[in-house]
């Protein structure tokens, strides 16, 4: 697992990117939503060789042929419609909380705060982070 608070290389957060998303590929071809992609849910290994592993799978869902609209997962990596109880959600859900995780990665923060309890879905403060590149910009958008 990653400190949600540290930032890390870009090469590093690329490498982590692309064995999650490896990962949920695997899951989503099998119909099965994970519901909880956060920090605590990713393990780095030491960075030589870096080994990524997704784990505690407790709120994944087999979706065969149906959405979902119980809510669970981790506010500040859910979506937003989940978080608010706004209906039912697809396969989808997995991506929006990597993104979540990319920006964490990459600012050393998360991408929403809260307010009164409730996550506040605008980006934290007025500007975007300046210690990202291009290139890592172009990671958080694809």
């Amino acid at each position: 697992m990653f400190n949600t608070w540290s930032i890390l290389d870009e090469l590093v957060a690329k490498s982590v990117t692309l064995d999650v998303t490896g990962a949920l590929k695997y899951l989503h071809k099998q119909q099965i939503a994970h519901r909880d992609i956060k920090p605590n849910n990713i393990l780095i290994s030491s960075i030589d060789p870096l080994i990524t592993k997704v784990c505690d799978f407790g709120l994944a869902k087999s979706m065969a042929d149906e959405r979902m609209a119980m809510v669970v997962g981790t506010p500040h990596f859910m979506v937003p419609e989940v978080a608010n109880g706004q209906g039912s959600y697809d396969l989808t859900v997995d991506s929006w909380s990597l993104g979540c995780i990319i920006f964490n990665m990459l600012a050393g923060v998360r991408p929403f705060g809260t307010e009164h309890g409730r996550i506040k879905y605008a980006l934290r403060g007025t500007s975007l982070p300046t210690s990202i590149s291009a290139d890592g910009w172009c990671l958080v958008c694809d």
